[in-house]
């Protein structure tokens, strides 16, 4: 598994708006929004890895389904960072800023973790949404289906990823606008 974090700070949208992805755009239309500069990030982190960004949503469960290519992705994205994931096995990843902390919240959903600190509400509740997104539950999922969970701490962020028995994390790869310029995806 590799791990793609973009630094989206930087990110100017209409010089980058024609790399929105297809399922990108039929979302806008539907529910009339314009994308923040980390959603367009994460189709700029697909067209980076895969020289396209067609993906579609499963119709049985929501999870990201490339068009063109034979692997699992997932992706989220909070604050500055968009971070997308890429594997040969299913999984889910999730990063969150860490701003509020709601020990309500910690009691009601993440009763399978010891929450003491803020650091440790959000590094649970990323394993949590990490592992949502791979079961395709969302953070309703049974707590017993919560499997090993790779997670970190980069700078106000917290980031995780579910690893599957047969999967390592290779890699994170931190990006910025720059590194996608200088990309032969993007010329």
């Amino acid at each position: 598994m590799k791990l793609y974090l973009l630094d989206c700070r930087n990110l100017d949208i209409e010089q980058f708006q024609k790399y929105l992805s297809k399922a990108r755009r039929r979302r806008m239309q539907v529910f009339r929004y314009e994308p923040e500069k980390t959603e367009l990030g994460i189709d700029l982190l697909i067209q980076y890895v895969f020289g396209d960004n067609d993906y579609s949503y499963s119709n049985y469960d929501g999870h990201p389904v490339l068009t063109n290519h034979r692997y699992e992705i997932s992706f989220s994205h909070s604050g500055n960072y968009a971070l997308l994931g890429v594997s040969k096995y299913r999984f889910g990843v999730d990063i969150q800023k860490m701003t509020w902390y709601s020990p309500r919240v910690a009691k009601r959903f993440l009763s399978f973790a010891t929450i003491k600190t803020k650091d440790d509400f959000f590094k649970a509740w990323t394993v949590l949404e990490a592992n949502g997104k791979r079961t395709g539950y969302g953070i309703l999922m049974d707590k017993k289906d919560i499997i090993n969970t790779y997670s970190t701490k980069i700078g106000d962020y917290y980031l995780a990823a579910t690893l599957d028995k047969n999967d390592a994390l290779e890699e994170i790869i931190q990006l910025d606008i720059g590194d996608l310029l200088s990309s032969e995806n993007f010329k």
